[in-house]
């Protein structure tokens, strides 16, 4: 017997056949037709041969115990074109199931007539071929309406088949541009299914497409029709967020509509536009161009097209392709894509690209559920599979990086850059292993992901003991007494503002996260800027740990506009940590210094600083003189660095506890008379200020008392492990 949905799954069914071949051209009110009243005529012509086959089937019921024979005889009349014999054995099957159901046969035919005979049609040849169509699905139907749902998929999935090549026929015999909305709209579904997310883009799309097409009913009821906004688009987001596969989309989309004469497609970017000498981009432009007419050019990475150096050759490109848009303004369609801010910039370059760039699609970066989504569906693409107790994780992962990343996140190229990562270290745990099963060549493990990660996955939990080690951490450190004081103090500062957050009252002080180190060298710096990293991830403030420590070489070039590409790098890298400049001092050079770009380097780290405020820390570290006199080279730099943290130089009790600790590291130990006599020298060398490089100091000098000791002890045959380990007096030689 047929289950209680059948009839709602049949009325869908052929409600979609017949009403996707009514055509936009004749559509009166598209968004507020009855499809019943299009189907009626539609199959007006068949009314008589549908009662037919329905009499035929009532009057069996009624009168009549026929044979198998009878029945198959009369389905099979209904298949009569050669190219679906092979699909009668297949319905067969189920007819044979169906032959004692004749009462379920007569209430579904009453049904399938009251529905037929409530439709309409529009052209005859369609209608009839849409008619027969109609015909065909309430054979198969008839046929599987008492058969399970497994039997009623698959023979369906024989039905689409058959559909799906009546339809491609009648669709290829009508022009382009005629297809109608519910085409075009299947079209757009079936597209963006694909893609994740993007649901403004998607949006913006339907609602271009919903234009079209009523500006084409329009014009087919004489009425005026407005062009609308230039076809021309702009796509503004961060690499990997689907801009070029949406590029595509609307190409094809395009055609369909009739806009474009063919759904051609070319991606170019300014190494493809661009040559090395003048005269030659406005050739190599059109020539790219004319490649595209009749289709869609799209340029990815606009942006470098225009730069501020005047003697580039990009500016012709954007000559040539201003023209070139004039010129087949009917014929040629030109996306252009890149940053937010640098297609702002671009499109400023030339008055033209505005007025002819006035559509605008801004593509959002992905959400961490919806980057997960995109590692799933390349594990399932790829046959790869991971236990649900790793998703969580990887959210928090995802959300750590994108925020460390800012404007430059890769979204899907970095989610797929992680799966191909972790399905190499996966590759490489199971190459040594014997018999590997089905499921372990599937199965992607927690280990492959932090391999590949090269760190433990984040888990919220962690943080509180992140903290806990950081602080542990600082307090062991030799000296430095007064900085763990401010340190402690930033702590609790920032933790009774997540309290005050968390109970909903403001803030009463703004917090300024960069700071200033000022000391001497060898004062540990270094080491509190990688704890601070520690500190400042557990808290919140960045979402990773990493620390880049950098000086003037990696930030200021050798000639003018290098310094800043590499600082803008430099702090790109940086993004989500903590940006350490030992020696900041350094970047102001000399004030007769005409030549020295390291004051570029400055303003740069100014205007990032302020692009990504909250995405990064920067601690500038340096001699205390000359950092007070690097911070008043730019107003803004003292605006920016307003804490600071001053190293006090190591005492000598606390420089001979640093020997003794470097001591520990490479298993050595003082003799009780050496370690005397090594803090005599230290406060001998600490009291004529020879010991101003701290920590240094400490190093070097372990480095000569082990050279001496390794003189000694090569004369002893056959030292003894005290002999290779114990540092005597006669070892401990400072100067």
């Amino acid at each position: 017997m047929m289950d209680s949905t059948f009839f709602d799954d049949f009325e869908q069914m052929i409600v979609r056949v017949l009403a996707l071949q009514r055509p936009v051209a004749n559509l009166s009110h598209p968004t507020d037709h009855d499809p019943d009243r299009e189907i009626e005529k539609i199959l007006a012509p068949y009314h008589d041969a549908y009662w037919v086959l329905g009499q035929a089937f009532a009057f069996r019921a009624d009168g009549f115990n026929p044979t198998h024979a009878e029945y198959l005889s009369d389905f099979e009349n209904l298949f009569t074109d050669n190219q679906n014999s092979s699909k009668v054995s297949v319905f067969r099957a189920a007819s044979e199931r169906s032959i004692q159901e004749w009462n379920s046969i007569l209430a579904l035919t009453h049904e399938c007539r009251k529905l037929i005979t409530t439709v309409a049609s529009q052209e005859a040849q369609l209608g009839q071929q849409m008619a027969d169509l109609a015909l065909r699905w309430i054979a198969i139907m008839v046929a599987v309406s008492d058969a399970n749902s497994q039997v009623r998929n698959t023979l369906l999935d024989e039905a689409i088949d058959i559909y799906a090549l009546e339809i491609s026929t009648i669709q290829s015999s009508r022009p382009v541009g005629e297809l109608t909305a519910f085409e075009l709209n299947h079209y757009l579904e079936d597209a963006f299914s694909k893609l994740v997310g993007l649901a403004e883009v998607k949006d913006e799309i339907k609602r271009q497409v919903d234009f079209y097409i009523i500006q084409k009913l329009r014009s087919s009821e004489g009425l005026s029709a407005k062009q609308g906004n230039s076809r021309h688009l702009v796509f503004l987001g961060n690499p990997g967020t689907g801009k070029t596969i949406v590029a595509r989309i609307i190409g094809s989309l395009y055609h369909k509509l009739g806009l474009l004469k063919t759904d051609k497609f070319i991606e170019t970017s300014r190494q493809n536009l661009v040559a090395p000498f003048i005269g030659q981009t406005a050739i190599q432009t059109t020539a790219v161009i004319q490649s595209a007419i009749g289709g869609i050019l799209f340029i990815d990475e606009a942006y470098t097209l225009s730069t501020s150096d005047a003697s580039d050759y990009g500016r012709e490109a954007i000559d040539t392709l201003l023209k070139s848009m004039e010129d087949h303004r009917d014929n040629l369609v030109v996306i252009v894509a890149g940053y937010n801010a640098e297609m702002d910039r671009f499109l400023d370059t030339n008055p033209g690209l505005a007025s002819r760039f006035n559509r605008r699609i801004e593509f959002r970066d992905y959400s961490p559920p919806e980057l997960l989504v995109i590692f799933d569906k390349l594990c399932a693409e790829s046959h790869y599979k991971k236990s649900a107790a790793i998703n969580p994780l990887l959210l928090i992962l995802f959300e750590r990086d994108k925020k460390a990343s800012g404007t430059s996140f890769g979204n899907a190229r970095y989610v797929r850059n992680l799966f191909e990562s972790v399905i190499e270290h996966q590759a490489r745990r199971l190459a040594n292993t014997h018999n590997v099963s089905r499921d372990e060549l599937q199965e992607l493990l927690l280990l492959d992901f932090e391999l590949a990660l090269g760190e433990t996955l984040p888990t919220p939990e962690n943080n509180h003991d992140i903290l806990s080690d950081a602080l542990s951490r600082m307090q062991k450190l030799i000296g430095l007494n007064r900085v763990k004081g401010e340190i402690g103090r930033l702590v609790d500062f920032v933790q009774l503002r997540k309290t005050r957050k968390s109970v909903g009252l403001g803030y009463s002080l703004d917090f300024s996260q960069h700071l200033v180190f000022t000391g001497n060298p060898g004062t540990g710096k270094t080491t509190v800027a990688r704890l601070l990293a520690d500190l400042f991830f557990a808290l919140e403030i960045v979402p990773t740990n990493r620390m880049l420590e950098v000086d003037r070489g990696q930030l200021v070039g050798g000639y003018l506009g290098e310094t800043a590409i590499k600082t803008t790098e430099v702090i790109k890298r940086a993004l989500g940590g903590v940006l350490f400049i030992d020696e900041a001092y350094t970047l102001s050079g000399s004030p007769d210094a005409r030549s020295d770009y390291g004051q570029e380097a400055i303003d740069t780290l100014l205007k990032l600083m302020e692009d990504h405020r909250n995405e990064f820390v920067v601690v500038v570290a340096g001699y205390a003189k000359n950092m007070d006199a690097f911070l008043d080279t730019n107003p803004g730099l003292r605006s920016r660095f307003s804490r600071f943290i001053d190293f006090e130089d190591y005492k000598p009790i606390e420089l001979l506890q640093i020997f003794e600790g470097l001591c520990s590291e490479a298993s050595y130990s003082l003799a009780p008379l050496a370690k005397a006599l090594l803090a005599s020298e230290i406060t001998r060398l600490h009291t004529a200020g020879l010991t101003c490089d701290n920590g240094r100091f400490c190093r070097n000098i372990f480095q000569k008392c082990v050279e001496f000791h390794s003189q000694r002890v090569a004369q002893i045959n056959n030292p003894s492990i005290q002999d290779l380990t114990t540092l005597k007096p006669v070892d401990i030689r400072l100067t």
